[in-house]
C-alpha cells in the first residue's frame, strides 16, 4: 500500500555482484528514520510459489478463532495488504482462548534488545492488538504489547516504541483479532530506536530481504 506519509529522505545503495552471483541486493538507508528489518514489509512481493500469499508470510489461527478466512488482497492501484476474518468467535482482547493473523517469517535483529519503533497500517470491525514475538536464546518466546487498537473503518497508522528483551534473537510482529469481524493490514515496520514523536508514519519501502 502506497501513499502513506513519512519525513526524512531515503537513499538506495544497490550492490550488484551479478556476474558471480546472479542477484541484486538492495540495501535502504534511510536518513532520519533508520532501517526497516520486517522482511517484505509492504507485502508486495507475491510468494513466487504460493500467489496467495506475500513472500516471507503466511496465515495462522488456533483455539476459538479457527473459522476464518485469510485473503491476500490487490486494490484497483495494484497495491497489496492482507485480510483476517474470523466468521464466529467471541474471544476478547488478548486472546488467551484463540486468535486470527497473518504473521511473518521470524528474522533476526541486532543483539541486545533495546528500543524498537513498531508499525503498520491497518483497517477493522473489531478491536486488535499489535504485538512483537521474541525468540529468546534460552528457546522460549516473550511477547511484547505495543497496542490494542480499537476498531478503524478508514487506514490508520498504528506505531508504539517498545522495549525488546535483550537476550531476544529473532522477532515477529503480529496483529491479530480473536472475536467474529476482520481486520486488513499493511506496510509493517520494525526499526531499531527512535520515537513516535519523529515519524509522522511508517517507511512504505521494503528495506532488505533476507
Amino acid at each position: 500500500m502506497s501513499g502513506i506519509p513519512h519525513r526524512g529522505s531515503t537513499r538506495f545503495i544497490f550492490l550488484v555482484p551479478a556476474i558471480l552471483f546472479g542477484f541484486l541486493f538492495q540495501i535502504q538507508e534511510t536518513s532520519a528514520q533508520g532501517i526497516n528489518l520486517v522482511p517484505n514489509g509492504t507485502l508486495e512481493k507475491p510468494n513466487p510459489t504460493d500467489a496467495k500469499k506475500p513472500m516471507y508470510w503466511d496465515y495462522n489461527s488456533w483455539g476459538g478463532a479457527t473459522n476464518g478466512a485469510f485473503v491476500y488482497l490487490t486494490d484497483s492501484s495494484g497495491n497489496h495488504s492482507v485480510h483476517t476474518q474470523i466468521l464466529s468467535g467471541t474471544g476478547t482482547l488478548p486472546c488467551s482462548s484463540g486468535d486470527a493473523k497473518w504473521w511473518t517469517t521470524p528474522f533476526t535483529i541486532p543483539a541486545g534488545g533495546g528500543s524498537y519503533l513498531v508499525s503498520d497500517t491497518y483497517r477493522s470491525n473489531v478491536d486488535s492488538q499489535l504485538m512483537v514475538e521474541c525468540s529468546l536464546a534460552s528457546g522460549g518466546s516473550a511477547y511484547v504489547t505495543v497496542a490494542s487498537p480499537k476498531a478503524s473503518s478508514g487506514w490508520t497508522v498504528l506505531q508504539n516504541v517498545v522495549t525488546i528483551p535483550a537476550a531476544t534473537t529473532k522477532v515477529r510482529p503480529i496483529h491479530k483479532i480473536c472475536a467474529t469481524g476482520f481486520l486488513e493490514t499493511d506496510n509493517y515496520v520494525m526499526r531499531k530506536g527512535g520515537t513516535t514523536a519523529q515519524d509522522s508514519g511508517p517507511t512504505v519501502t521494503d528495506s532488505y530481504v533476507p
